[in-house]
């Protein structure tokens, strides 16, 4: 979860000597985990909403996601977190990205239309 740390050490206002760890947190992979997580353990996600304070977040009411046929849109820094994640919990995405020479524009307009029907739904 945490991208990096850094460990300094100073003097604090007391002139006293401290150390300081600072953390460096990519919400792309925090935002890839709690999904993936949302996807394959709905009751811990749910645990980890109330734990954390998330407002309208009921224990034992964990929200269903679909845990098959996902396309994610662009494979950016987002893209990329949330495909490692899905591929770490066995769920098989369909990437459309325009810089990738094997998808056209006919295969997005595809793409558009299993999601209209309900076949696949979006990730990102």
């Amino acid at each position: 979860m945490v991208a990096g740390s850094l460990l300094s050490r100073g003097l604090d206002d007391r002139g006293l000597y401290g150390v300081i760890i600072l953390a460096i947190v990519n919400p792309c992979e925090i935002f890839a985990q709690m999904l993936s997580m949302g996807i394959t353990a709905p009751r811990l996600h749910n645990l980890n909403g109330c734990m954390s304070g998330v407002p309208q977040v009921c224990l034992g009411s964990p929200m269903t996601l679909p845990t098959e046929n996902w396309i994610i849109r662009g494979y950016g820094r987002m893209g990329i977190w949330t495909y490692r994640r899905f591929v770490e919990n066995a769920i098989r995405p369909v990437i459309i990205d325009c810089r990738m020479v094997e998808i056209s524009v006919s295969a997005l307009s595809i793409a558009k239309h299993l999601v209209k029907g309900g076949l696949f739904r979006m990730a990102l």
